[in-house]
């Protein structure tokens, strides 16, 4: 018996990206998804596990639904729910083909508080979660939206629930009262599956803000303003904003049916993350859809489109898309779409664009790449040898490090030095790597920097990491 398709949390905001992408989803054996694979995003999901555990230390009388399979979840939730007060952590809350999975639920009575978690950072001296011109800013409205639907489907499930809702977020004007506070919560890898396992001394150093006299590193945002905005306005999909209800209705019935979405290609459509690599034996959700719409093959696909142009604008691209001139051909993408505008020997923005599209002019082509040659040149004539190239390491990581920082503080641990001489030869001649999770590494580290460069004039380059 195939397991119930249900539309979650993350498959609505899936879906808010793009519908078509509901069809492709959870289909590992079929289509590539390359977000599944990003080590960055890895590393960030991992850094949200720890936001998530933090979290839990404030509530300690909470009680975790463990069950993966929704069946047993969501009985093991409805249990605990028939008792007047409780705090929940990762509740199973159900309501026909919805299903949501609530960071921390805390209920009272008929009161209840529905508290989303998220890694992203928060600044509560000077919040940001509207633009000027009075709408969401297009980084806040995925989690507004996030928490809508949780509260639609709460709401549906416990109709004569009172909801207040909330996201939890580090908060970025806090400073760490504790040093270790990081290494608390341990990351732990099985199977596949990320976990964060919060040690005995994790909810003394919560007490410990409290003991101090300080905020909370978390801030707890109520949010019913722009939840309510949400529920008034309607969910934005593909530019266009629909009533949340209806959205959340079509889209779960054609994921419950398995049915595609028809597509409907964007300039959204760069960002997707259906897509193969060369030789896959998978297949590429983008190339179907693109193949669909304008009759391309993988190939003509792979040989560039308008998604592909460096830094044109994203209205621009939509407008080209929704013309369908989208092959990356002169003719296709025309000079009304990329103004060219001669900057002399410097490359503008729109230059490089439309070389991108016509090709580098062939009195300027050093074998497929274009280089500023004079400009160059002029510049490295006030160098001096020799040349010292600096590759360094940093970290940022949502629950700090050492007492005194704040979130998403920069850490610097490490950094190689390779120097080059007058005559082109290239050697690396010192290293720094501070390991010791007790000792604040910044400090160190720029005295290590200095020593490296003080023994001569040299011109110092900053080596971006591969």
């Amino acid at each position: 018996m195939r397991p119930p398709r249900y539309l979650t949390k993350s498959r609505f905001k899936l879906a808010a990206e793009c519908p078509t992408k509901l069809f492709y989803t959870g289909k590992p054996h079929l289509y590539r998804n390359l977000k599944q694979e990003d080590s960055f995003l890895a590393m960030l999901a991992d850094g949200g596990y720890q936001v998530g555990e933090l979290a839990k230390c404030f509530y300690p009388a909470g009680i975790e639904i463990s069950f993966l399979n929704s069946a047993e979840a969501e009985a093991q939730t409805q249990a605990l729910l028939k008792q007047d007060q409780v705090v929940l952590f990762e509740p199973a809350i159900r309501f026909n083909d919805y299903l949501v999975r609530v960071d921390i639920l805390v209920k009272d009575g008929n009161h209840f508080q529905l508290i989303e978690v998220k890694a992203k950072s928060y600044n509560s001296s000077a919040p940001e979660i509207v633009g000027a011109r009075g709408d969401l800013l297009s980084d806040m409205r995925p989690y507004i939206e996030d928490v809508a639907f949780q509260a639609f489907v709460l709401r549906s499930f416990w109709p004569q629930a009172t909801v207040k809702c909330f996201l939890m977020m580090p908060d970025k004007s806090v400073r760490a009262p504790v040093s270790g506070l990081n290494q608390l919560f341990k990351i732990e890898r099985a199977n596949g599956r990320s976990k964060v396992r919060a040690s005995a001394q994790a909810q003394q150093a919560v007490q410990a803000f409290q003991d101090v006299g300080v905020k909370a590193l978390l801030a707890l945002v109520p949010v019913d303003e722009y939840v309510h905005r949400v529920m008034q306005d309607g969910v934005k999909s593909l530019g266009v904003k629909e009533p949340l209800p209806d959205l959340a209705a079509r889209w779960a019935a054609a994921y419950k049916a398995d049915q595609k979405i028809e597509p409907s290609p964007g300039s959204q459509c760069g960002k997707c993350e259906f897509k193969t690599r060369p030789g896959d034996t998978l297949q590429s959700g983008f190339y179907e859809c693109w193949g669909k719409k304008y009759g391309l093959s993988p190939s003509q696909i792979d040989e560039g489109t308008v998604l592909d142009i460096y830094y044109l604008n994203a209205s621009v691209k939509d407008r080209l898309i929704r013309d369908a001139r989208v092959r990356l051909r002169p003719e296709v993408v025309g000079t009304d779409a990329i103004k060219v505008k001669d900057e002399g020997p410097h490359l503008s923005l729109s230059e490089r664009q439309w070389m991108q599209v016509n090709g580098i002019p062939a009195a300027e082509n050093l074998g497929g790449i274009w280089l500023a040659d004079g400009v160059i040149r002029e510049a490295m004539r006030t160098w001096q040898y020799p040349y010292h190239f600096i590759d360094f390491e940093t970290s940022t990581v949502a629950i700090p490090f050492h007492a005194g920082m704040r979130p998403y503080e920069a850490v610097a641990f490490q950094f190689s030095h390779h120097v080059m001489q007058a005559d082109g030869s290239l050697a690396h001649v010192g290293e720094f790597l501070l390991t010791d999770p007790v000792v604040f590494p910044n400090f160190e580290f720029a005295r290590a920097l200095k020593a490296e460069l003080e023994g001569d004039g040299g011109y110092g380059v900053h080596v971006e990491p591969a």
